[in-house]
Formats: structure tokens, C-alpha cells, sequence
């Protein structure tokens, strides 16, 4: 088998938003035609064909699906793990390495199909998987049942697992406190791979942008871009929107809203899903990413490819980055008033100490995330677990 033989597992292929998706759809496309690997691609979910007993699941699971959360989650786990074994159990032995990006995928891979080669596993949830359901449930008592089998998932495809890839080591070291890490993972080989990410084409000039939404054309924009989440801080900008208002300064919100209440104020613009991301990081003046715990932020990458300054907090992939580029501002996680203190000082800076910061900002980007690095670093970094592995 060539050396650059391998299979990817993912659930879905997308540019526009981050984890598995996002990373997945910027890897296939950072390879051309002359280096492109020989990739099998998985998809445990669309196209399967069941046969008679898996439908009689499916209609077990319909019947029973309202029940509550603990039941309906476990059920369809098994269902798409039999919906896996179904599709790839003749498909996936065939290689000697598959790199898995969820943890659900691993156990697929080794429990439902009994692969016996190389598993190489990217996670990308900055929280645990019960943490991630349990805050999706609109119902938040806690489950004990839930998290005992989310858990259980989690522990196991660490110790499933052969070898790991994370963007970085500050990307990693959030998962020491996730179930069964420190046990299983951390002392497994490792490897550190940047993700990279295409420069996404900007089509409305910022003065035009910011009429279409009714935002003041000359006003300081704060942006923020993502879910409207705990995890994600969008509190901590909600909390200190009085005080930028005060000042003149303006909100810009793009991303699904969730339970957190926001201001009714003509300051505040909430945007909700929109398909033209780049356009509205091109009209921003700095982009504000307050998480309480982060993995590797695409939305980051993807700003400061446009030369934009970002404020997020010191952790995850975020330390890594800061240390890189001066254009990527953090504050200390548990001290919330710097996220203001921050906002304060870049809408204070000089025109040309922004300009510097924005020049430092691309310069990271064409040197640790341009699509065509990203996609050599990966092939030399599956190319060393390989060898690591004598798998050839």
C-alpha cells in the first residue's frame, strides 16, 4: 500500500461553519491534483442501504424516540453504528490507517466493524460529549444515566486509539480534563498540525456592508461570530455591552441564537446565519471570540487571513496562536473585565499601530494556515505516524 494511502472518517462536508465539517472540506480542497492522496472518504450517515432488521430498528427507535433523552440518545448510537457496519465492514480493513474526528466514529471503526489497523483520532468539541448534549437539551435536569454512557463513549475511543493529531499543543491540553484522557490518551503518540483555511472573497465594500444592516458608518464595530453559547462566552460580551455603548461603540452578532437574552438596543445587531461571513469580518474593526474553553476557533483563522485584529481568551489553540501573531489579543480567562479593558485598547489604537497588527495578522496566515502548507504538513504528519507505526 502507497504511502499516503489512508481513509478519513466524517459526517458531513462543509466551508462554512468549524469542527469535522469545516476542517474536512479546507484539507480535501488544500490538495491538487498532483498530491492528492489516495483518501477514502467516510460518511457513516447518508446513502446506507438498510436491509430488513435494520428497518425494523429504525421503527423500534421512531416508536420509542420521545421516551427522554437518555433511551433515544443510546438507541441512536446503536442505530448508526449498525449503519456503519452495514456500509464499510468490506470497505475500511482494506487500509492500514484511518484518521477518526469524533469520538462516536472511533468505536464505530473498531467495535462495529472490528477494524484491526491504525486509528489515528482528531477530536474537536471543546467541551465533554455529555457537557456538549446536556447543554443542547432544553430540558436541564441532569442525567445520570446520559452521562454515564457519554462517558463511557468518550473513555473508550481514547483507548481505542493509536495515535493522535491536534492543531496544537494548547488544542490538546483542554482534553486533560475530559473523561478518560489523561488515562487512555495522553500518553499515546502525538503529533501537532496547524489548520488551514482558504482566504474567502469579500464581494460588498464596508461602507455598504454596514448600510445594508443599518449600522453607523463611521462607529467602532465589535463582531461576534458563532453560537450563542455558555462555552462560547457570548454572555461576557452581553455583560459589558452597556459599557460599550457608553462609548459609542456598536455590536454585530452573526450565528444561531440560543437561551441567553441580548440587548433590544439599535446598538446591538443580531444578524443570525448568514452566508457571507468574510464580507462581515471585512467590515468589522476587531472580531471578539470570549470563550470560556475553546478548541482550535476556525472564525479566528479566518479573520486574521483577512488581516483582521481578534480578542479571545488564553485558552486552548488560542495560546498557541497569541504566540505567534500580535494581531490575535488574549484576556485572562478569569478575569472577564479585560475582555473590556481589550476592546477599549484597540478602539484606541493608532491607525498605524492597527495597521502593523493587521499586517502581522496575514503574515501568520500565508506562513502557518495557507491551504497549500496545510495540506503538505498533513501528508508529512500522516506520513511520520506511519512510520512510527512501521504501517506501509
Amino acid at each position: 500500500m502507497e504511502i499516503n494511502s489512508f481513509a478519513i472518517t466524517h459526517t458531513d462536508i462543509s466551508g462554512n461553519i468549524g469542527g469535522p465539517p469545516g476542517y474536512l472540506f479546507n484539507l480535501i480542497n488544500s490538495f491538487n491534483k498532483t498530491d492528492c492522496p489516495d483518501l477514502l472518504i467516510l460518511d457513516e450517515e447518508k446513502n446506507v442501504n438498510f436491509n430488513q432488521n435494520a428497518c425494523l430498528r429504525e421503527r423500534i427507535i421512531n416508536k420509542i424516540k420521545d421516551i427522554f433523552p437518555s433511551v433515544r440518545n443510546v438507541l441512536y448510537f446503536f442505530r448508526r453504528g449498525f449503519q456503519y457496519k452495514h456500509k464499510y465492514i468490506n470497505i475500511i480493513n482494506n487500509y492500514k490507517l484511518i484518521h477518526a474526528h469524533s469520538s462516536e466514529v472511533v468505536l464505530f471503526i473498531r467495535r462495529f466493524c472490528k477494524y484491526r489497523g491504525i486509528i489515528v483520532f482528531t477530536p474537536h468539541r471543546p467541551e465533554s460529549i455529555y457537557e456538549e448534549v446536556a447543554h443542547s437539551l432544553s430540558n436541564k435536569r441532569k442525567y445520570s444515566i446520559l452521562r454515564v454512557w457519554f462517558n463511557y463513549i468518550e473513555k473508550e475511543s481514547y483507548k481505542l486509539s493509536d495515535a493522535f493529531v491536534f492543531p496544537s499543543k494548547g488544542a490538546e491540553h483542554i482534553y486533560w480534563d475530559f473523561p478518560g484522557y489523561e488515562k487512555y490518551g495522553k500518553d499515546k503518540l502525538h503529533k501537532y498540525l496547524y489548520t488551514g483555511l482558504p482566504i474567502k472573497k469579500v464581494t460588498i465594500e464596508k461602507k455598504e456592508y454596514r448600510k445594508k444592516y443599518g449600522i453607523k458608518g463611521n462607529c467602532f464595530i465589535v463582531t461576534y461570530i458563532g453560537r450563542h453559547s455558555m462555552i462560547k462566552g457570548y454572555d461576557r460580551l452581553v455583560k459589558i455591552y452597556p459599557e460599550l455603548k457608553q462609548r459609542g461603540i456598536e455590536v454585530v452578532v452573526a450565528g444561531g441564537k440560543g437561551g441567553i437574552a441580548y440587548p433590544l438596543d439599535s446598538g446591538w445587531h443580531e444578524l443570525g446565519y448568514i452566508s457571507d461571513v468574510p464580507n462581515l469580518i471585512h467590515a468589522s474593526d476587531v472580531i471578539v471570540i470570549p470563550n470560556r474553553n475553546t478548541y482550535f476557533d476556525l472564525i479566528i483563522l479566518e479573520a486574521l487571513s483577512q488581516g483582521r485584529i481578534v480578542i479571545s481568551s488564553n485558552t486552548g489553540g488560542n495560546i498557541d496562536i497569541a504566540k505567534e501573531t500580535a494581531a490575535l489579543m488574549l484576556f485572562d480567562n478569569n478575569n472577564e473585565t479585560e475582555l473590556l479593558d481589550l476592546i477599549l485598547k484597540v478602539s484606541s489604537l493608532s491607525s498605524n499601530d492597527i495597521m502593523e497588527k493587521e499586517k502581522d495578522a496575514i503574515r501568520f496566515y500565508y506562513n502557518k494556515c495557507k491551504m497549500n502548507i496545510f495540506s503538505s504538513n498533513y501528508l508529512e504528519t500522516i506520513k511520520l505516524i506511519k512510520q512510527s507505526f512501521d504501517v506501509y
